[in-house]
């Protein structure tokens, strides 16, 4: 018995980590369409149309920013309402903006720590043993020059409290750090289908992305 347990546990990891491999080959594979938005900003779109990505059509959308001054980050946030994208863009007109962590969808406002110009806007809405939750371990602070960094969480309970950057937003869960894969665990979330978005920071360039 001990042996059958050991041979199904081989053959999924081999199922899984295949299906893994294929995905990131249709990935880097796909003949992605770029389109200039800005200077040192570009839009790249594909859609996968033969259930070759994650075993089903997938239309994914991602903007590479290369690093200047002449390009700023900023995070905008609501207490209380529900708001599409499109309302909080509408007067700042921005060159890409994208849903960026968990939201309350039956009464508005975010349940993970959001802070915009140093003014606190949401507080994490924590689990009943008071842990921070998988989704308010990792943080996009931007700094007052509008630079972006990506934080980790540190252990501490109230963590969030110490990062000093005017414009924090809290989300995950985290992927890559330092170049180094984050192991995730077997949440419904980590393991299913979901719209998504994922922000990337490496030394030369941000990315954006959403599908």
């Amino acid at each position: 018995m001990k042996s059958f347990i050991g041979l199904l546990a081989l053959l999924l990891m081999t199922i899984v980590t295949n299906a893994q491999y294929y995905d990131s080959v249709s990935f880097v594979s796909a003949d992605w369409k770029g389109k200039k938005i800005d200077r040192k900003v570009k839009l790249y779109q594909y859609h996968f149309n033969n259930k070759n990505l994650f075993n089903a059509n997938q239309h994914i959308s991602y903007v590479l920013v290369k690093r200047s001054r002449r390009h700023q980050f900023h995070v905008a946030a609501e207490p209380q309402k529900l708001r599409t994208v499109n309302d909080f863009t509408g007067a700042v007109k921005p060159l890409a903006a994208v849903n960026g962590n968990f939201f309350d969808v039956k009464n508005g406002g975010a349940v993970d720590f959001t802070k915009v110009q140093g003014q606190v806007i949401n507080v994490n809405r924590k689990e009943a043993n008071e842990k921070p939750a998988f989704h308010q371990k990792a943080a996009v602070v931007i700094a007052a020059d509008g630079v972006p960094e990506i934080k980790k969480w540190d252990g501490l309970v109230n963590w969030e409290e110490w990062l000093k950057e005017p414009d924090i937003m809290l989300n995950g869960p985290l992927l890559i750090f330092n170049r180094k894969d984050e192991i995730l665990d077997s949440a419904s979330f980590n393991i299913t289908r979901h719209p998504r978005t994922c922000m990337g920071i490496t030394k030369k360039d941000m990315l954006l992305c959403w599908w």
